[in-house]
């Protein structure tokens, strides 16, 4: 007999099963673009198959110039810069929500 594991709505479609993946979230970095580039560790991060994610919440000035924000995960050291978008730009206001696959 096939074994497994669902989850249903209260329509009857399938929202997970066995073979979905579920993340597990270490924490959340706020992050003030003015402040310019930086970086936390957290050992957490060696556990696994790590992520960050960078939420907008506010730019200085228009939308039409800012600068887009990279995330680098290296070991246990989570590091974020910003680039250069279309035009010089101001460096975005948001935050990084890191975790494991």
């Amino acid at each position: 007999m096939p074994a497994g594991f669902q989850c249903f709505n209260a329509s009857g479609v399938l929202t997970f099963e066995a073979l979905d993946y579920i993340g597990r979230v270490l924490g959340r970095i706020a992050i003030v673009g003015a402040n310019g580039p930086g970086s936390i560790v957290d050992a957490g991060l060696l556990a696994g198959t790590p992520f960050g994610i960078f939420f907008l919440t506010s730019v200085s000035t228009g939308l039409n110039t800012y600068k887009t924000v990279t995330i680098t995960i290296n070991g246990s050291t989570l590091s974020w810069t910003f680039v250069d978008g279309s035009t010089a730009g101001n460096s975005p206001d948001g935050f990084i929500i890191y975790g494991l696959k």
